[in-house]
């Protein structure tokens, strides 16, 4: 389609990430203005206070040592150290990281899949399309009049 107007691919994937980023960023944008859920938020955040101490040297030891909530995820725990020493315990802050690292990770993967292939519009709807799957996913039993409990 574009290539029949004279448009180069590098300026082409330009576009698709422009419009990958754009794109994601207006689909979620509402994340911001939402709380933390009573599923475990709680564990996470709200009532973990090493996750309330900030990145401190004590912080880096609990999170490569530790099995709390029976996991071990090291990444997690300074991400959430970091969130809180930006936002403290304001769950939008949380939720516009996470809407970031879903930017990121839509641009890396348009990336990889037009490296792999060399079909810039076929990775650049596939990324598309599943932006958009994953927000009508959330929105479906609001859709259907649907109670998920």
């Amino acid at each position: 389609m574009l290539n029949k107007i004279n448009i180069n691919s590098k300026k082409q994937i330009l576009i698709v990430y422009i419009v990958l980023a754009v794109v994601t960023l207006a689909v979620f944008w509402q994340v911001n203005q939402y709380d933390f859920i009573n599923f475990d938020d709680h564990v996470y955040v709200t009532e973990n206070s090493h996750i309330q101490s900030g990145i401190t040297l004590d912080g880096f030891r609990w999170a490569f040592s530790t099995r709390y909530a029976n996991l071990w995820n090291p990444l997690v725990w300074l991400s959430l150290m970091f969130d809180y020493q930006l936002h403290g315990l304001n769950a939008g802050g949380y939720h516009l990281t996470n809407l970031i690292l879903h930017v990121m990770s839509a641009l890396l993967l348009f990336w990889l899949f037009n490296r792999m292939t060399g079909a810039i519009w076929k990775s650049a709807l596939s990324r598309l399309f599943s932006r958009f799957t994953r927000f009508m996913w959330n929105r479906l039993p609001g859709l259907l009049n649907v109670r998920m409990s």
